[in-house]
């Protein structure tokens, strides 16, 4: 019976050397590099809006690869990591000013300005958002 056992634990520890040393030999793929994207928003003043980057995958947006807020003057830049795709830029929340009577109007839900382009990885980007780039991506 003792010897049983032992003849376990010596299978057991040569099946764990054997798996250790069958290790080498496969290196892990290089991460992606990071590309920037950047651009403006031209569609008035929008204050406290949200930008976010998605895929575009049989022309629904899927993963998000990141956000960010514009400046005061619609100035966006973020670094993403992903594969050459096309990409979904999409601008939510916050409100905007009406030229006409000078009254802040925020924006519902649901009510967005988009832009689509052709990410390449590690590539810088650069993209204005306006209400014409929001009818293409329709």
């Amino acid at each position: 019976m003792k010897r049983l056992k032992i003849l376990n634990l010596i299978k057991l520890i040569l099946l764990a050397c054997l798996l250790v040393s069958c290790g080498g030999g496969y290196d892990l793929p290089p991460l992606r590099p990071t590309g920037e994207v950047s651009g403006k928003i031209l569609d008035g003043a929008l204050k406290n809006t949200k930008l976010s980057v998605f895929s575009l995958s049989a022309g629904e947006k899927s993963e998000k690869l990141g956000e960010v807020v514009p400046d005061a003057e619609g100035n966006y830049s973020l670094s993403i990591r992903a594969k050459s795709q096309v990409i979904l830029i999409e601008i939510s929340g916050g409100s905007y000013v009406e030229q006409s009577s000078a009254r802040e109007v925020p924006l519902k839900e649901g009510e967005v300005l988009r832009a689509v382009a052709f990410y390449t990885s590690g590539k810088p980007l650069s993209l204005m958002i306006t209400p014409a780039t929001h009818i293409v991506t329709g």
